[in-house]
C-alpha cells in the first residue's frame, strides 16, 4: 500500500478521530484553567502570586489537574487525547503532501495546510509531553521547562533562535485574529443538528475565542522577541511571563481579564469541534 492512501485511510479511521475528540475536549479544559489562572493572576491582592506550579500557562492548567483528586487518571487520558491529536494531524501533513495540485492558488493554499498541519503536531504533542511527564512526576515539571527557554539563549545562536520563535509566533497569533474574525474555522464544525440561533450563538463566541487567544500569542511573541533582542533570560517566560507583565501595568487586571475571558471562549471552539473532528 503506497503512503499516500494509507494517510487517507487513517485520517478516515474512527478509532483516530475518537482518540482526536478526546484531545480536543482536554484542549478545551486546559484553555478553561488557563483563564481561570490568568482571572487569579490579573486580581490577585498586592502583588501576591498565583503560587508554586500556578503558572497561567498550559504547564499551570496541567498542574492544577496534577494536583486533583482523579489527577493521574485526567492527566493520562489527556496524554492519549493529545498524542492522537498530534498523529491525526501528522497524518493530516502526509495526506496533502501525497495529493498536491498543480501549480496555481489551489497548490499554495494546500502548502500552508501542511504547515499549519505540521504546526498543530507539534503544538499537540508538546502537549502530550508536558502531560505525561507531570502525569509521572507529580506536575513538578514547570522549573526544568523555564531552565530549558532561558538555556536556549546561552547557545551560540539562542538569542537569534529565540527571536525567530517570537516572529513565529506573532504570525500565529495574526493568523488566528484574522480567523477569528473572518470566522474562517465554519468547515471545522459540525453544528447542523444545532437550532439556528445556536449555530449564530457558538459561532460569535469561536470568534471572540480565536482573537483574543491569537492577542495573547501576539503579546507572547513580543515577549520573545525582546528578550532575544536584549539577551535576557529573565524575559524567555512565555504566555505565563506575558500576562504577569500585562497584570503589572496600569490597567493590566482589566486588560487581563478581557484576554482570560476569550481565552476561556476558545474552549467553545475545542468543545464545538470535538463532536466530529474534522480537517
Amino acid at each position: 500500500m503506497e503512503t499516500g492512501e494509507a494517510a487517507h485511510q487513517a485520517a478516515r479511521s474512527d478509532t483516530l478521530r475518537r482518540l482526536a475528540a478526546v484531545g480536543l475536549a482536554g484542549y478545551g479544559v486546559v484553555h478553561l484553567l488557563v483563564a481561570w489562572l490568568a482571572l487569579q493572576l490579573a486580581w490577585r491582592e498586592h502583588g501576591v502570586t498565583a503560587g508554586p506550579g500556578r503558572t497561567a500557562d498550559a504547564s499551570g492548567a496541567v498542574a492544577v489537574l496534577a494536583g486533583s483528586p482523579a489527577g493521574p487518571v485526567l492527566l493520562w487520558a489527556l496524554t492519549v487525547g493529545f498524542t492522537g491529536l498530534s498523529l491525526w494531524q501528522a497524518v493530516e501533513v502526509l495526506r496533502h503532501r501525497h495529493s498536491v495540485p498543480p501549480p496555481g492558488p489551489e497548490r499554495r493554499r494546500t502548502f500552508l495546510r501542511v504547515l499549519r498541519s505540521g504546526g498543530t503536531a507539534l503544538v499537540y504533542g508538546y502537549l502530550a509531553l508536558i502531560t505525561a511527564r507531570a502525569a509521572l512526576s507529580g506536575g513538578s515539571g514547570r522549573p526544568a521547562e523555564q531552565a530549558s527557554a532561558r538555556g536556549v539563549l546561552a547557545m551560540p545562536f539562542g538569542p537569534l533562535l529565540v527571536v525567530a520563535a517570537g516572529v513565529v509566533t506573532v504570525v500565529i497569533g495574526g493568523y488566528q485574529v484574522q480567523k477569528g474574525w473572518r470566522a474562517a474555522f465554519g468547515n471545522e464544525l459540525d453544528l447542523d443538528p444545532f437550532d439556528r440561533r445556536v449555530r449564530r450563538l457558538v459561532r460569535v463566541l469561536c470568534q471572540v475565542g480565536f482573537a483574543t487567544k491569537g492577542l495573547a500569542l501576539v503579546l507572547v511573541g513580543g515577549v520573545l522577541i525582546w528578550a532575544g533582542a536584549t539577551v535576557d533570560p529573565e524575559q524567555a517566560t512565555g504566555l505565563d511571563g506575558a500576562v504577569r507583565a500585562i497584570a503589572d501595568a496600569r490597567y493590566g487586571p482589566h486588560l487581563l481579564t478581557v484576554i482570560a475571558v476569550g481565552i476561556g471562549l476558545f474552549s467553545v471552539y475545542c468543545f464545538a469541534r470535538a463532536r466530529h473532528p474534522v480537517s
